[in-house]
């Protein structure tokens, strides 16, 4: 796992009923992204923190810092850690993780 993030939020889990959630916002912002070519779909970033931390994705954000777009991922394992990861979306590199 690389270094602190700065920020606990990475860490809060919303109650979602098992399933993946997203923001409204966040998903128009990333679908934008996807269309002008500077993200990669969410299901192929979602396949890279997977193969990375196997579990179970339960909220995913976008954002944008300094110029390059994000997707930051939170997966509970096996084992009910949770472990919030940041990807490029332009890359699909792991910018850093963190256990929960």
């Amino acid at each position: 796992m690389s270094g602190p993030s700065g920020s606990r939020d990475d860490c809060r889990l919303s109650r979602s009923g098992g399933q993946m959630t997203i923001s409204r916002q966040e998903y128009r912002q990333a679908q934008a992204a996807i269309r002008q070519g500077q993200a990669r779909p969410l299901g192929e970033i979602v396949r890279i923190a997977q193969r990375r931390y196997p579990g179970q994705p339960v909220r995913v954000g976008f954002s944008t810092n300094r110029g390059e777009p994000q997707y930051h991922i939170q997966i509970v394992t096996g084992s009910g850690e949770v472990i919030a990861v940041t990807i490029s979306a332009r890359s699909g590199t792991i910018l850093k993780a963190r256990r929960c």
